[in-house]
């Protein structure tokens, strides 16, 4: 890796330059009014040094995060990572071509000390390891990883056997997962099709086309425990109360299909509820080191574990989520929020269905109109020139 030289000038990185929220949010609290960016010519805006320490950490965890190394380090067959970031990228907006030169000295000036112990920086290469040459993973598929060997466990193991392992873990994490839902505070939870159609006519029978009776209390809230079937949290025998952050997102996740009629209708937090919340950790908490780097690539990835929607088909892979579940509430929480797959809110699973009660009067019936798909091009095997950003997250 290139490494700008003291002699060359000091490039500022403001606000008109920058893309994702991270730096946005350093900048916000660290930068100075410059008169005019050089490189996107934006006036009065806040704006650090290329050479800040804080924005360099802050950079190459934003690096590590969202690409592998084969994909920045040149010995791999893949590009630096200036010419990475000169095409789309999730990090910063790329100057005119006549300005390259120089935009390339202030990203190699955040990219210092690219080589750093586990736990005294962040590392963008893994170097060497008895004559192997080692590269390291994005932080999601590192994290990935480690859940992949969980998994494995469980095809082996009773759950409890493992669950020890992924105890040890977890309360390792458990200050930048642990939030709070008030008392008093209105989630959504939806159930397909409804209680009756129609109202009493003259003479007899039902008008099928004047109003819907959604399902409400009792029937639109979670099983009891002889009736609740294996889901995503909860075993089979165990009624877990699965809701959602707003309306849309609550239908969404019971998979209708288009012409469904869906009972959706709100329920109220009796008391303030400890939960574990995966989806609300920041990039920002975790760029001290390595180490701390790959606890939030962790807590990324089981976001996105129990976000991803599992076919009917594979059931059996709820074993893991199930189990992580089972770990959660041990260690003292009453549920687990998670960002959605296929709405824009989130999920939360609450392990006592009794900590929320129906708002009487609140159940209406939606009916699908159409459903939107969103669909993700993955690298196809022996094509060194795929490349792909890794799923969106609040990083």
């Amino acid at each position: 890796m290139r490494t700008a030289h003291r002699d060359e000038p000091v490039y500022k990185v403001c606000l008109g330059c920058i893309k994702h929220p991270a730096l946005e949010r350093y900048v916000r609290k660290h930068g100075s009014r410059v008169s005019q960016c050089r490189f996107c010519g934006s006036r009065r805006q806040l704006a650090v040094n290329s050479t800040d320490s804080g924005i360099g950490l802050l950079f190459r965890a934003l690096v590590r995060f969202h690409y592998a190394e084969v994909e920045y380090n040149t010995h791999f067959g893949g590009d630096e990572v200036p010419t990475l970031l000169q095409r789309d990228n999730p990090l910063l907006h790329c100057p005119s071509p006549a300005l390259v030169g120089d935009w390339e000295v202030a990203v190699m000036d955040m990219l210092e000390s690219a080589y750093a112990s586990y736990r005294k920086g962040i590392s963008l290469y893994a170097g060497n390891y008895k004559g192997m040459r080692l590269a390291l993973p994005s932080l999601v598929d590192g994290g990935a990883e480690k859940i992949g060997r969980w998994a494995k466990e469980l095809q082996i193991r009773n759950a409890f056997d493992v669950e020890d392992k992924i105890l040890t873990v977890l309360r390792k994490m458990r200050s930048p997962i642990t939030a709070r839902v008030a008392r008093g505070e209105v989630l959504f939870r939806a159930r397909i099709g409804f209680e009756v159609s129609g109202t009493p006519m003259v003479g007899g029978g039902l008008d099928p086309n004047s109003h819907y009776k959604p399902y409400e209390a009792a029937a639109l809230g979670a099983p009891p425990p002889p009736m609740s079937r294996p889901g995503r949290m909860n075993r089979d025998g165990f009624s877990f109360l699965y809701l959602a952050s707003d309306k849309r997102t609550a239908v969404a996740e019971v998979r209708p299909h288009p012409g469904h009629f869906v009972s959706v209708g709100q329920f109220r937090v009796r008391n303030t509820l400890r939960i574990a919340d995966f989806g609300q950790a920041s990039i920002d908490g975790f760029c001290r080191n390595d180490e701390s780097l790959d606890r939030f690539g962790l807590i990324c990835a089981l976001d996105q574990l129990f976000a991803t929607p599992i076919l009917p088909e594979e059931r059996t892979k709820y074993l893991l989520t199930q189990t992580l579940a089972d770990v959660i509430r041990k260690i003292g929480y009453d549920g687990i929020r998670f960002t959605s797959s296929v709405g824009s809110g989130t999920n939360l699973t609450i392990f006592r269905a009794g900590a929320c009660e129906y708002v009487k009067g609140s159940a209406c019936v939606v009916r699908v109109k159409s459903l939107q798909y969103k669909c993700t091009t993955l690298r196809t095997m022996g094509n060194p020139n795929d490349y792909m950003l890794p799923p969106d997250y609040r990083v």
